[in-house]
């Protein structure tokens, strides 16, 4: 069980059910308390509040010690002598015997059994004086023995006592109010406050014990009462408090059961006969036998049955199936009850410790521990461990030195596809690797979240994303086609591509085709995104030839990429000590910035250069002076490349003639030919002038000649242009100067693509004119077009070069992609292609559609609208939660279901909840992340939330988030509303809402209940129907009166909810579907209507996401009539996502089907419709039957039956002996009503509730309380529905 429901449900509930709660985490007893002879304090408070004693005196001065578990707080001189302890952490004492032995234990005890209040001139206790309510005295007091009271003690006037005398509060407060106070004794009140008001105050010999103290007076002195602290002794009692005293302690919430009750940290002060952990007190509150840990003899002791089992105590079959309680196997893993509560196990829970195995199994069949996942410590739970064939009891089964974990395994992984139209229909990782291959290992559609991969030319079905934390070391992927779904793409054409997201690329992969078995496979080392194309039209959208250099060549010529082998040949020379000085990189944070720590403009430059390499460019590094030497061979790999480059260094002369023959050398060695498609070239960069000869110079230069070698030469500084430009012109170069440091970086740049385009570019948004003119083709193989006159294409705010990467990329394709059996256009060997990172075409400022602009995004975010964020839901915490939100969605068929749209949807009906958050960050944890705040994340304006409350006082109430989000998407414009519902808040009145399912004649005025005008439609469920009737009234509102909202668009409601918010929601999509388009999307709905079957199926844009094993979606029931609107997306999570579910939150996955059928059946015989519902059944009107109670009001008319808002919570705080009251189905689900929201208000049916109901609902009582309890929980939770939808 969570930790939260423990703190929601530190309450009892009499009879047969109590709050769901960890045995391990239920209170132990102490040892009893060290004994003592005086009690050490002249004041004690045991609260743990900040003033917990206050003193407002002048002077205060006390001849004793002074403690609390709070602190102290005077507003004058406080002296103490003796010891001061705040925060103390002391237990209150108790000693309520050993003041009831000596003071009323004999004859000469006078006793009142209501309040008592005296007001005379001169009161005198001399006798014990017993009140069982408040005493309230005035006059002049003297109390020479004990006065204690059940309640409040007020004494008003003059007041004085002995030495020997107690003033005793059991269970209240004592308040002292007088000019004059002699206070001698003991003062205790050890659950309320002790309060003193007086003009004198003299605490000659005292004792004052209680939760709080307040002494109001001008001066204090106090004395230490060394007998009364001899009588109080050291020594706490085990208090044993009747239940009928309980009437006198403190209840804030009003629910029968006093507030030290509710608090399980008590209970270890409490007397425990026979020791079964129930205090005898409880014991009396439920009707057990104190005196015996077994009460009704089924082999379970009675606090297990209360807390583990929620069976009766008292009854040896609770459930009167004929089967005792502790033979019973409640959660059908194979142990009884009993067997549970001696292995310390969940007798609710089929899998105690989450390890896949059930209890039964782990006990009887393996051996393991049930209450430990990996019992041998060897990294693999026991359940992984027998689905791979290893001993759970042994680290390392095979005795090879490597524990299990360790081991790889030959496993297969199937993700089946739900997309019914995408043409492949499964996706299988085969591999050998680490761990449980189904729980490592996942597969995701990642069709319109990564809009890249979405548009690939000739894409087959969808993009899949496959991540895994196992180790392996190659996996077989395969993708299963249902080559129906093909279209006019032959079989034989099929390719896989890979997207490389780290250079944001696709390569094509070498695939095996199985046509007989409709399987497209490959191998590989590493899983990201893969997809599967048609390669006819990827190669032809690659064969495609752009003109980007049209003033440069002959008009109309296709630019194709040249490969170029580049010597960097940088001068090193001393002048570049100050001209370009080396120093260390600032903010060295990572491994690659130790490996590079030396920074200057030259190496700037050429990382510059490095960085916009071609794929197929190689590159070798050459630093001169008076001599050169090479720092990197001719290579392609850029790494390599810029490691050479933290060799650069300042010293020595200028040779250039060196350094073009090391140049030469390099390109030599690599045997590189110049010829149309492969270009060498020297790039030269130097600040000064050549000291070497000019013969020997020329000389290099006739050799770069010879070889057909280019030189581009770069002046810095005070570099001798001359002889740069000659060199430059002789060998068909180029020479250029940089006047500053930026020059030279931009220089660079240049180099990597050269005289392939024209660089003009006319509106300064860093594409060349002739790029944006001839065509920009993308990674994704697409062809877009941009202005070449307007820098922002699509005013966004972002340059069309900042959405589209400006530096030219090279693909070159490989010679499988070139087989000569494809029929097709030839693909040229390599061509060139642009990156983009948003898309500066559309007239839409958002590129993947998210609600979020391209402006507010990182590159890598502007096409993905994946999101990866932590759920909090309610203190559990769920890690790696995804969606994706995608608003062009909304302009697809809304009668097909949409995974995309309804895994969103779950999310926001459970942030719509209170205690639900979402966080980008695992740590994060603002209120920024609840729905409204997650509705402006993504785009949507003028966010309100509307509380039904604060507007209606009655039960038919929710809270309704609305917003709204204009979208332009080919074309057309919608504004998406959201309209989102919450789910029942565990109030009372929400809970009498759901159950208030309404029949005809409530609805045609006939019955005894008024008709709720806001009950539109008669077949709909009353509450339900009611609280849709008023969203939509809010909904029309809102639309009339949203600032932002663009009225001349279309308006689509996306509407979503979560239980009670589902069944609402699924009535608002009814009712609006003709007037809009809706996409509606529930979660967990219970039945809405009793329309015809037809009827309801015809709202077609409605999906009910049902998790099977959900009881809620099948209540109010089938057997009475009702349905959905809409189609049921229906599944079970037990079936099929369990491993998930864990996961995720941790725990095993609870599910009793067995049980949940009982309890629906239980409910299948008590009415036979929803009319049958609100039928009597009992004498008293008319039919004879004894099978309900049958009540008659105090004046002899007949009851009236149920009622709005507050009848059965009256009916129940009050106590059955309150009302007079015939009981019909309707009624008893009022009461269920009240049994369910107790969760939150503490369970507070009083014993006489339970006792009264007619014999009719005993078992669908217990059946309720023991379902609800134990197995509602994970079916229900909102994390089942994300799973089922995110599938």
């Amino acid at each position: 069980m969570n930790n939260r429901l423990v703190q929601k449900s530190k309450r009892l509930l009499s009879g047969i059910v109590a709050t769901a709660i960890a045995t391990s985490m239920l209170p132990t007893l102490p040892a009893v308390a060290e004994t003592g002879e005086k009690y050490p304090y002249t004041l004690f408070a045991g609260s743990s509040t900040e003033g917990a004693i206050t003193v407002n005196a002048g002077n205060f001065c006390i001849n004793g010690n002074v403690a609390t578990n709070g602190t102290i707080v005077s507003s004058g001189n406080m002296n103490v002598n003796g010891t001061k302890t705040e925060n103390a952490g002391f237990d209150m004492i108790y000693i309520f015997d050993k003041i009831d032995t000596k003071y009323f234990s004999g004859n000469n005890v006078e006793e009142h059994t209501e309040d008592y209040v005296l007001d005379e001139l001169n009161i005198n206790i001399n006798t014990p004086t017993e009140v069982l309510g408040e005493a309230e005295l005035t006059g002049n007091i003297n109390i020479n023995t004990a006065l204690k009271a059940f309640e409040d003690v007020t004494l008003n006037g003059e007041v004085k006592n002995t030495n020997d005398s107690v003033i005793y509060s059991k269970y209240g407060d004592i308040v002292i109010d007088s000019t004059n106070v002699n206070l001698n004794g003991l003062v205790y009140a050890p659950f309320g406050s002790v309060e003193v008001k007086a003009m004198n105050l003299n605490l000659n010999n005292v004792v004052i014990i209680a939760d709080s103290i307040v002494l109001d007076c001008p001066n204090v002195n106090a004395n230490y009462s060394t007998n009364a602290a001899d009588f109080v002794g050291t020594v706490s009692e085990p208090l044993n408090i009747p239940k009928d005293e309980w009437q006198y302690m403190k209840d804030e919430n009003e629910n029968g059961l006093p507030d030290f009750f509710e608090d399980f940290d008590n209970w270890s002060k409490l007397a425990d006969t026979d020791g079964d952990g129930l205090p005898d007190s409880v014991e009396e509150y439920l009707g057990s036998d104190p005196d015996n840990t077994d009460t009704d003899g089924d082999g379970l002791n009675d606090y297990y049955e209360v807390f583990g089992t929620y069976t009766d105590p008292t009854k040896a079959d609770s459930d009167e199936n004929g089967v005792n309680d502790g033979d019973e196997d409640f959660d059908e893993d194979g142990l009884t009850n009993l067997e549970e509560f001696l292995n310390n196990t969940y007798p609710y829970i089929d899998d105690s410790d989450n390890d896949g195995l059930s209890d039964g199994d782990e006990v009887n069949k393996y051996g393991t521990d049930p209450l430990v996942a990996d019992t041998d410590g060897d990294g693999l739970d026991d359940g992984d461990e027998i689905t791979l064939g290893t001993n759970p009891l042994v680290q390392d089964t095979d005795g090879d030195g490597i524990i299990d974990s360790k081991e790889k395994f030959q496993q297969t992984y199937t993700h089946k596809v739900k997309n019914e139209d995408c043409a492949v229909t499964e996706v299988i990782v085969d591999m050998e690797c680490t761990g449980n291959i189904n729980k490592t290992t996942s597969v995701e559609s990642v069709m319109n979240t990564d809009i890249l991969c979405t548009d690939v030319v000739g894409l087959i079905g969808e993009p899949f994303e496959i991540e895994t934390t196992s180790e392996f070391d190659t996996a077989t992927l395969t993708f299963t086609i249902d080559k129906s779904k093909l279209g006019e793409t032959e079989f034989a054409n099929l390719m896989f591509l890979w997207y490389n997201e780290e250079e944001n690329d696709f390569v094509e992969l070498e695939t095996t085709l199985d046509e007989e078995n409709s399987t497209v496979s490959i191998t590989t080392t590493h899983f990201s995104k893969y997809m599967v194309i048609d390669k006819y039209k990827w190669f032809e959208a690659w064969a495609v030839e752009f003109d980007y250099n049209p003033t440069g060549g002959a008009s109309g010529a296709p630019t194709i990429p040249v490969k170029y082998n580049t010597v960097l040949a940088i001068d090193c020379s001393g002048s570049m000590d100050w001209n370009d000085p080396i120093s260390i990189r600032s903010g060295i944070n990572s491994a690659y910035d130790a490996l590079h720590p030396y920074t200057c403009n030259r190496i700037t430059a050429a990382e510059g250069f490095i960085k916009y390499m071609n794929s197929n460019d190689e590159t070798a590094i050459v630093l001169f002076t008076d001599s050169a030497n090479t720092a990197s061979s001719m290579t392609t790999d850029k790494e390599t490349l810029k490691l050479a480059l933290q060799k650069m260094y300042s010293n020595g002369g200028t040779s250039f003639s060196a350094a073009l023959n090391a140049s030469i050398k390099q390109i030599e060695s690599a045997e590189k030919i110049s010829n149309g498609a492969n270009k060498n070239r020297i790039i030269l960069l130097s600040d000064g002038d050549d000291n070497d000869s000019a013969s020997r110079r020329n000389a290099a230069i006739q050799m770069c000649n010879d070889k057909y070698i280019e030189v581009y030469t770069v002046g810095f500084g005070s570099a001798n242009d001359t002889i740069l430009q000659n060199i430059a012109d002789k060998t068909g170069g180029k020479y250029y100067k940089a006047l500053n440091a930026q020059d030279i970086v931009d220089i660079f740049a240049k180099f990597g693509y050269m005289d392939d385009f024209d660089m003009t570019d006319t509106d300064g948004d860093k594409l060349p004119d002739a790029v944006e003119t001839a065509g920009i083709r993308l990674q994704n193989g697409n062809i877009i077009y941009t202005n070449p006159v307007k820098s922002d294409t699509d005013g966004d705010g972002l340059l069309d070069g900042e959405e589209i990467d400006p530096t030219p990329c090279v693909k070159v394709m490989l010679e499988f992609a070139r087989d000569p059996s494809f029929v097709g256009p030839p693909a040229p060997k390599s061509v060139y292609y642009f990156k983009m990172y948003s898309d500066p075409t559309v007239d839409n400022s958002d590129s993947d559609y998210d609600g979020i602009e391209d402006s507010e995004e990182t590159k890598a975010e502007r096409l993905n609208s994946s999101f990866n964020v932590t759920w909090d839901s309610n203190g559990e915490i769920y890690n790696n939660i995804t969606y994706s939100m995608n608003y062009s969605q909304f302009f697809g068929d809304n009668t097909k279901y949409n995974s995309k749209i309804s895994t969103i949807s779950s999310l926001m009906a459970s942030l719509v909840y209170d205690n639900q958050i979402l966080t980008d960050e695992p740590d994060e944890t603002n209120e920024n992340s609840y729905v409204d705040h997650f509705l402006l994340k993504h785009g949507m304006k003028d966010v309100v939330t509307y509380k039904l409350a604060e507007k209606y006082d009655d039960q038919h109430i929710t809270d309704v988030v609305f917003g709204h989000h204009r979208v332009k998407y080919n074309g057309q414009i919608k504004e998406v509303i959201a309209v989102v519902i919450r789910g029942t808040n565990e109030t009372v009145e929400e809970w009498s809402s759901n159950f208030d399912i309404g029949c005809d004649s409530i609805f045609d005025g006939n019955g005894l209940i008024p008709k709720n005008e806001d009950w539109k439609i008669k077949e709909n469920h009353m509450g339900f129907d009611i609280a849709a009737t008023r969203v939509i009234k809010l909904l029309d509102e809102y639309l009339s009166q949203a600032e932002n909202l663009d009225q001349s668009a279309k308006k689509t409601l996306w509407i979503t909810g979560h239980s009670r918010g589902a069944g609402i929601a699924n009535i608002v999509g009814a009712r609006l579907d003709e007037d809009y388009e809706t996409f509606v999307y529930t979660f967990a709905a219970p039945m809405t209507t009793t329309i015809s079957e037809n009827v309801a199926k015809s709202h077609d844009s409605i999906f009910n996401v049902i998790n099977s094993d959900d009881i809620i979606a099948e209540m109010p029931l089938s057997y009475w009539g009702f349905r959905h609107y809409g189609n049921d997306v229906s599944t079970s999570v037990a079936e099929n996502y369990s491993n998930e579910w864990q996961s995720y939150t941790s725990k095993s996955y609870s599910s009793n089907q067995s049980k949940k059928k009982e309890l629906l059946d239980s409910f299948a015989l008590l009415a036979t419709d929803r009319n049958d519902c609100y039928e009597f059944h009992c004498s008293c009107h008319g039919d004879g039957s004894d099978t309900h109670i049958t009540y008659k009001n105090n004046d002899g008319t007949n009851a009236v039956i149920y009622g709005e808002k507050y009848q059965i919570t009256d009916l129940i705080h009050g106590g059955i002996e309150n009302y007079r009251h015939c009981e019909t189905t309707a009624f008893f689900m009022q009461y269920l009503a009240r049994l369910a929201s107790s969760a939150n208000e503490g369970f507070n049916a009083i014993p006489t509730a339970l006792t009264f109901l007619a014999p009719k609902y005993g078992k669908t009582r217990f059946d309720f309380a023991a379902y609800s309890l134990s197995n509602i929980a994970s079916p229900h939770q909102q994390v089942s529905y994300y799973l089922i939808s995110n599938q």
